[in-house]
């Protein structure tokens, strides 16, 4: 290794990364990384596709909790039908005990 740091830990492959992505060239990055130009387009690449998997998965999420809320609200609404139904029934239990 080229007069650079001597590991790969996901901080240094991230400002790498980031680096690249703010325009600067991927031979300066590689150099300043002490990294060749292959391992950085690798690291690029890998960033990419953690990227979309995240943004799949929040699809996902997002659509699961759409589904999630549609049932709590029909059991929402359902509770409140059969406390209304209880309530209704108490009614009109209470008005029988007045009758007699």
């Amino acid at each position: 290794m080229r007069g650079g740091i001597g590991y790969s830990s996901y901080d240094i492959r991230l400002r790498a990364v980031s680096a690249v992505q703010r325009g600067t060239g991927i031979c300066v990055v590689a150099e300043a990384f002490g990294t060749n130009r292959s391992t950085l387009h690798r690291w690029i690449q890998r960033y990419q596709w953690e990227n979309e998997a995240d943004r799949e998965d929040f699809k996902k999420d997002r659509a699961n909790f759409a589904k999630l809320m549609a049932v709590a609200l029909r059991t929402g609404n359902e509770i409140i039908r059969r406390l209304d139904n209880i309530q209704h029934t108490l009614r009109i239990q209470g008005n029988g005990r007045k009758n007699r």
